[in-house]
């Protein structure tokens, strides 16, 4: 607990003995609601289980990215899984394959281990293991960047680097960055070396489901943005004016952008 921060902190170290006998481990959290909506974030998508689904898809399990939200009438809870991504709602639903899931409270099992599969696995599991979980909540409903930033804050906590005082270089007198972005629910999904060596590529995802009009403020030796596709083919190029860049984005879309930048700010290695 926290005395500044809306925020649980749960932290389960587990002992086990290896056995061989089929076995599952599950944390149980059982929030207090009825019939609730909830959202997972998934590998680059935000889904609701049952209704955003495709028929045969899996419904006794899912597998969450970092986040999902829990909402009902009046209030809505955001959970963080950092180590175990398998959870099931409602009731323990291994191995009854089925085709429609209701969700009639918010009990929500964390399913950390078991050793039920055949091949490719070690048939026991044993040894120390940590799980942690992280968990807030606010009045209403939760929207998908909220919950995004939350899980944030969780799971990847800020980088302290020393400076050397004898260094050259010197740090700005104000606060800086690479970049930055005015919308919430636009978010950063890779910022890294063009795969040619030719700039750096950016690439962003609207994640509350609306259209957004993006202003990304950019350094001042960024010289040109091309707008991209998925594998970093060049197809337009962006009007860059008092250093941002402005951007139309779907709901959910992605986009991927290069920055193209003044001869002696970036060198690869």
């Amino acid at each position: 607990l926290y005395q500044s921060l809306k925020r649980i902190d749960i932290i389960n170290t587990l002992f086990k003995e290896e056995t061989l006998d089929p076995e599952a481990i599950y944390y149980v959290f059982p929030f207090n609601f009825k019939s609730p909506q909830i959202r997972i974030e998934t590998a680059g998508a935000v889904m609701r289980p049952e209704s955003e689904q495709l028929p045969g898809s899996a419904k006794d399990y899912y597998s969450v990215q970092d986040w999902l939200t829990i909402s009902g009438k009046d209030y809505s809870v955001v959970w963080v899984t950092r180590e175990a991504p398998l959870v099931q709602f409602g009731e323990i639903n291994t191995g009854k394959w089925l085709d429609r899931i209701a969700i009639k409270n918010g009990t929500l099992f964390s399913w950390v281990m078991n050793n039920y599969w055949y091949t490719n696995f070690k048939a026991s599991q044993g040894g120390k293991t940590t799980f942690h979980y992280s968990i807030s909540s606010c009045q209403g409903k939760i929207n998908n960047s909220k919950a995004f930033a939350f899980a944030q804050e969780c799971n990847i906590p800020a980088t302290v680097l020393p400076f050397d005082k004898g260094s050259k270089r010197s740090l700005p007198d104000r606060k800086c960055s690479l970049l930055s972005l005015n919308k919430k629910n636009v978010i950063l999904l890779a910022l890294k070396m063009a795969e040619d060596g030719k700039g750096i590529v950016v690439r962003l995802q609207e994640i509350d489901g609306k259209d957004t009009k993006l202003k990304m403020s950019l350094p001042s030796r960024i010289k040109k943005v091309h707008l991209t596709d998925i594998v970093e083919r060049n197809h337009r190029v962006l009007p860059l004016k008092n250093n941002s860049v402005r951007l139309k984005m779907e709901g959910f879309e992605i986009c991927t952008l290069r920055l193209v930048t003044a001869p002696a700010f970036l060198v690869r290695k």
